[in-house]
This record gives C-alpha cells, sequence and structure tokens, in this order.
C-alpha cells in the first residue's frame, strides 16, 4: 500500500498588497534571504502578536522588525498544508523559521487571515474554494 504524504501546517506572513499579488499570480515567489534564496515560512500563525512574529521573521533586530511590521507584513498570514519533505528547518539561531526551496503554489494555501492594522486581532479569514482546473490561480469569494 503506498505511504500517504505527511503534511504540516506552516504560514508565510505578508502585507495586503503581497497577498494578493501572490494570489493572482498563482505563486508565493521566493526571496534571498539570509539563509538563501527561497520561500520563507513559519510554525507561527496568526494566533500570535505582529510583534513577536515580526521579531521571528525579521532577525530579532529592533529596528529592522519594527519597519517591516510597519510595512505590515505581518498584516496577512497565508496557512499553508504543505508536505514535511518540502520544508527545511533554518531556526539554529533559536528563531521559528523554515525555508522552501524555490516558490510555493497557491495549490498548498488552505485559508489566508487578514488582521487589523490597529491592533493584534485578526477580523477575517477565508478559506480556499474548491479548484476547477489544476492550475488556475486560487480565487477568494467575498
Amino acid at each position: 500500500m503506498p505511504r500517504r504524504k505527511s503534511n504540516t501546517t506552516v504560514y508565510h506572513h505578508t502585507n495586503t498588497t503581497g497577498a494578493l499579488k501572490i494570489l493572482k499570480s498563482g505563486r508565493i515567489r521566493p526571496s534571498n534571504a539570509c539563509f538563501g534564496k527561497g520561500t520563507y515560512v513559519t510554525k507561527m500563525g496568526p494566533q500570535q502578536s505582529k510583534n513577536k512574529i515580526a521579531k521571528n521573521n525579521y532577525d530579532g533586530s529592533p529596528n529592522y522588525w519594527q519597519y517591516h511590521k510597519k510595512l505590515g507584513k505581518t498584516d496577512v498570514a497565508m496557512e499553508l498544508k504543505m508536505p514535511r519533505a518540502k520544508i527545511t528547518s533554518v531556526n539554529e539561531t533559536g528563531r521559528d523559521v523554515y525555508k522552501v526551496k524555490g516558490g510555493i503554489s497557491t495549490k498548498f494555501i488552505h485559508r489566508v487571515h487578514f488582521r487589523k492594522k490597529d491592533n493584534q486581532n485578526m477580523f477575517a479569514s477565508l478559506s480556499k474554494p474548491k479548484r476547477k482546473k489544476k492550475d488556475n490561480p486560487v480565487r477568494l469569494r467575498f
């Protein structure tokens, strides 16, 4: 009997503009950050505070994480269900940071969580509708 792929939940945090570009293009593009080229994710979900996520994702350096928080980089959490084998831990610095080689298709997006700008609470979580065609980008219904 074939083994089922073992999936795990990770989150890609971004701002609203970035989230809309991801949904429109059909993929999360990789970046070239301190652990090399890839798409960076964390197991820290939207239940965590914006400060905690920004400190984790942006090196803990006060000016750096506060700058990215101000840019809204903690306003949207894209919840991804992905095979564990695609995810590499890079948290030797004590941070909860993982890397996926290359970009990530929107087919792995399970939910998108949006936050209010003025506080820590989520105000909307949108689930992905069932897709009809294999390679179409995700379309959210409001």
